[in-house]
């Protein structure tokens, strides 16, 4: 029945919602703009735009996660982030060796930027932590920058380019609900359900048997 209740829901929100993702073309262009303002400009909000998207591609948290993130929060030698999550509760999240360098060489710079190291990863421009209106602000600045016609510039668009990639993958829908920390399966169900006809396709172009002349 369970089951059932399930498989009924994502049916339903197969057909009613459209997630937007990001292309690989529009995330370099993101990280190329940041990427030109720090060798110009070499601000620390250059820094943080540039960090601040390659952490929300490559761990998926949410907005509220991102602004309540502490540098003590981080364990590079771990390779994981410990987030305050929706639940109330703290959550493991893993971190890729590329993104621990990355979050090593931001972090030195605002060390040598500040003068000392701050107690939250992210800033706005009054030194304090960041609050839902700074992060709005950064990617609505970025959103104008951008100018991209068919996708919202937003954090939980990071989100669902980073779940849609795990679909895309190939990972099982229970290990995408852990990494996503969905409370419920039916979540990410809905998600994989709706990414089916390209997982459709990834499964007709890399085959084994269609690479075998039988």
């Amino acid at each position: 029945m369970v089951k059932e209740n399930i498989a009924l829901k994502v049916k339903q929100q197969k057909e009613d919602v459209k997630v937007d993702v990001f292309t690989d073309e529009q995330i370099y262009q993101m990280l190329a703009y940041y990427r030109s303002l720090r060798r110009k400009e070499k601000t620390y909000f250059s820094y943080r735009g540039y960090m601040l998207i390659l952490l929300l591609l490559g761990t998926g948290l949410r907005r509220k996660e991102v602004i309540q993130l502490k540098w003590s929060d981080v364990d590079i030698a771990n390779l994981s982030l410990n987030v305050y999550g929706k639940n109330r509760q703290y959550e493991n999240v893993f971190l890729t060796e590329k993104l621990a360098k990355e979050l090593i060489i931001y972090g030195a710079f605002c060390k040598q930027h500040f003068g000392h190291e701050n107690e939250y990863v992210f800033l706005n421009r009054d030194n304090a932590p960041m609050t839902d209106f700074s992060i709005s602000q950064v990617f609505d600045n970025l959103r104008v920058k951008m100018n991209f016609k068919d996708v919202r510039v937003s954090p939980h668009t990071f989100r669902h380019t980073f779940c849609h990639r795990l679909a895309m993958s190939g990972m099982s829908a229970f290990a995408i609900q852990k990494v996503m920390r969905h409370k419920s399966i039916a979540v990410t169900m809905r998600y994989v359900a709706m990414w089916g006809n390209e997982l459709k396709k990834e499964n007709e172009k890399h085959n084994p048997l269609n690479s075998l002349d039988i």
